[in-house]
């Protein structure tokens, strides 16, 4: 998502990635968290609160209470006013969601390595490399969300509790965390992402699973299917792909935004199109997360049932595809033929 807002040839700072780990901070933010949670909250807290240079957004603020009056700006204005209803629930849902499925593809299916296409503020490739230090985790991104997040992560407090190796700075900007964790300066729309991987370390045919956490949407057609055509290029037989779609372009919110990053919807695909549009890049779709089931997981009741009798909502819906040469009747499945992913809610996190 911080790849596509340029402005004079320079990537602006993501307001929306600020904005979804503001939000998972929130959600997470509960007594008697779990220590993995715990640590996965201080370290968000840090790249949010300790780092993040306004200046990137627009604004001019340098104290900590200019944080706390932009976080709440963020809560009561973008959030709640120009987002969606079950907006925190759905991020939470779709973090532990996306958690799930790198620990099971890791433990149960054997991956090696996990790519992040656009990972903003997220810290899941980090916290992960430390707990699976023989997998591989690429994180791609650029402009000044990349180096916001880089300056975070190189000034980790050691009151977070986390024993963090040397970083390797390499010549063509990589930054290797934990020495399983490459940061790599990319831009996966116009870059060989296969010859960048490569570069870094990559095993073309090591199992590997992709995540695309709210990235489809800021690109525009020909960039999805570029992006889905590359990736088709680069993983082998079975490999996943974790993506979203929404069913329906509303940027009406956007217009009001005072903040400069400017973060427009470009691209939708309804749930009944994707399995034809993805096995075009032969790709199958084998598992779904509709939004208004992850609100109704959460035990957001109302809302999900909000967005279930009102289709002009802003809704998010997420998709496990698996790259398969032999799709026959795949490209033809409804979206009710498609089963849901499976995983569990970790703690007392619910609405």
């Amino acid at each position: 998502m911080t790849q596509v807002m340029k402005e004079n040839n320079r990537v602006n700072a993501s307001l929306t990635a600020l904005s979804v780990m503001s939000s998972y901070i929130q959600s997470i933010n509960k007594p008697l968290i779990p220590s993995e949670f715990y640590i996965e909250l201080c370290l968000a807290q840090h790249i949010i609160s300790s780092v993040v240079d306004f200046e990137s957004y627009g604004c001019s603020y340098g104290d900590e209470n200019s944080l706390k009056k932009l976080l709440h700006y963020l809560q009561h204005n973008f959030f709640n006013k120009t987002v969606t209803p079950g907006y925190h629930s759905m991020i939470l849902a779709r973090k532990l969601m996306l958690k799930h499925k790198v620990e099971k593809g890791i433990l149960s299916n054997g991956v090696r390595q996990v790519i992040f296409l656009g990972g903003g503020y997220d810290v899941r490739a980090f916290i992960s490399s430390i707990k699976f230090p023989n997998v591989q985790f690429y994180e791609l991104d650029r402009g000044q969300t990349r180096q916001i997040k880089l300056k975070a992560l190189l000034n980790i407090p050691k009151e977070i509790g986390i024993r963090q190796a040397p970083v390797d700075i390499r010549i063509n900007h990589t930054h290797i965390f934990n020495e399983n964790f490459f940061c790599v300066d990319c831009d996966f729309l116009e870059d060989n992402l296969e010859e960048v991987l490569c570069a870094n370390g990559f095993k073309k045919g090591s199992k590997t699973l992709v995540i695309a956490e709210g990235l489809t949407m800021y690109l525009n057609e020909k960039g999805v299917m570029q992006l889905l055509a590359g990736l088709a290029n680069l993983l082998e037989e079975h490999d996943e792909f974790i993506l979203s779609f929404i069913p329906k372009i509303i940027n009406s919110f956007s217009e009001d935004m005072p903040i400069v990053s400017r973060e427009l919807h470009c691209f939708s695909l309804p749930p009944d199109e994707v399995s034809r549009f993805v096995a075009a890049y032969g790709f199958e779709v084998i598992y779904k997360n509709l939004f208004k089931d992850l609100l109704m997981l959460m035990g957001d009741i109302n809302n999900a049932k909000k967005h279930e009798n009102n289709l002009i909502l802003k809704q998010e819906h997420y998709y496990t595809l698996r790259k398969c040469t032999h799709l026959f009747k795949a490209s033809s499945k409804t979206i009710h033929e498609i089963p849901d992913y499976q995983f569990s809610i970790p703690f007392n996190c619910c609405a």
